[in-house]
């Protein structure tokens, strides 16, 4: 019977080398959205430090259909805050009941693109969030009906206002039970509410 030969201490650690799979001691664990906030952050920076044209003026010599794009403007976190100066701006020269529409449908398909991404392109990570050690802790802790109560409603004030949608959508976008059509109703009457705030305010000043 052939007797193996005992390889030598370098061989041993050169041949562990070889056959083990490498491991990685910096994991990113939710890499998309990670990528998702990088793509929001790059923008912004390019929206604000660059400013290669007046957004405000563009928007407005467009007219309603400006009005509309403005909408789409207002939801996303980097450009929410400049799509409602620009609404305070349109209130002045335009009927507000049609502006407000069309701003609330462009909002809405906004943030429909928005929570059509996270619901079907991060539902790796959506599950994998779910079953962190502190969310099952809150959800162990906090009733299922007040725990949705809580999040539709900072989810709403998200949307209703001038802040990241982003967060708020990805909220809606963890609940089971939010679908599509749900969702573009509540994005639609919250966009509407929030733009005709800022609007009538934008008449009254």
């Amino acid at each position: 019977m052939k007797q193996k030969t005992k390889k030598s201490r370098p061989e041993e650690l050169l041949h562990k080398t070889i056959t083990e799979k490498p491991h990685y001691r910096y994991h990113i664990k939710y890499p998309k959205f990670l990528a998702l906030v990088l793509s929001f952050v790059v923008a912004y920076f390019l929206f604000e430090y660059l400013n290669i044209f007046r957004l405000d003026e563009f928007l407005s010599s467009l007219g309603y259909f400006g009005t509309f794009l403005t909408g789409l403007l207002f939801s996303y976190g980097f450009t929410a805050a400049p799509a409602a100066a620009i609404f305070l701006i349109l209130a002045d020269s335009q009927n507000i009941f049609i502006a407000v529409v069309l701003g609330a449908i462009g909002a809405c398909i906004g943030d429909f693109l928005i929570f059509s991404l996270i619901k079907t392109g991060f539902k790796d990570e959506l599950r994998r969030f779910e079953n962190e050690k502190i969310v099952r802790e809150i959800d162990e802790e906090i009733p299922l009906k007040l725990r949705h109560f809580l999040v539709l409603m900072f989810a709403e004030i998200m949307i209703i206002t001038p802040l990241p949608n982003e967060i708020g959508i990805s909220m809606l976008a963890m609940d089971h039970h939010m679908t599509r059509k749900k969702f573009i109703a509540i994005s639609f009457l919250l966009s509407l509410i929030g733009i005709t705030i800022i609007m009538v305010i934008g008449k009254v000043i």
